[in-house]
């Protein structure tokens, strides 16, 4: 029913520093250069590695992890189907360049069944005032099937809420 391409900004070029105490005049230093403009790093000391092949392990893989939503399709959909984690074959689309298969990362399911309540409802008392009142339908985003898809590294602190006895 709908499918939109956005584009955004993204980090261009990951650097990753380390040093060895032990080899002090080594430079551990490894670079992942995207084409992409502007060029715009990240840059992180220490790197966590000892051997170069490792910092350009890191370096690639943060690059990737960075890159893999710079095109981000979102969409509305009404085919069940859809799994997220599977492809998705766009096809007949008016703009020819987005025929092509999406890996489905999100997908928001949503369906209304009034029928089935026990008193007939005849007015929408919820806040959202939609024409949707019942079938099936969803939301979704995807990325483009040759961009690797790298999930983001954001692990929180662990808090403990109030007091706890040992």
């Amino acid at each position: 029913k709908r499918f939109d391409l956005r584009l955004e900004t993204r980090t261009s070029r990951t650097t990753r520093r380390d040093y060895d105490f032990e080899k002090p005049r080594l430079t551990l230093e490894a670079e992942n250069r995207g084409d992409a403009l502007p060029d715009l790093e990240d840059y992180d000391y220490p790197g966590r590695f000892i051997d170069r092949e490792r910092g350009k392990h890191l370096a690639k893989r943060a690059l990737e992890r960075h890159r893999s939503d710079f095109q981000l399709a979102e969409g509305k959909s009404d085919q069940p189907l859809l799994v997220s984690g599977h492809f998705l074959a766009l096809t007949e689309h008016p703009k020819a360049k987005w025929n092509d298969l999406w890996l489905l990362t999100e997908i928001f399911h949503e369906g209304k069944q009034p029928q089935v309540l026990e008193e007939s409802v005849t007015s929408d008392t919820t806040a959202l005032k939609d024409d949707f009142h019942q079938g099936y339908r969803n939301r979704f985003q995807a990325t483009p099937w040759d961009v690797p898809n790298r999930p983001p590294l954001n692990h929180p602190k662990p808090r403990i809420l109030g007091s706890q006895s040992a």
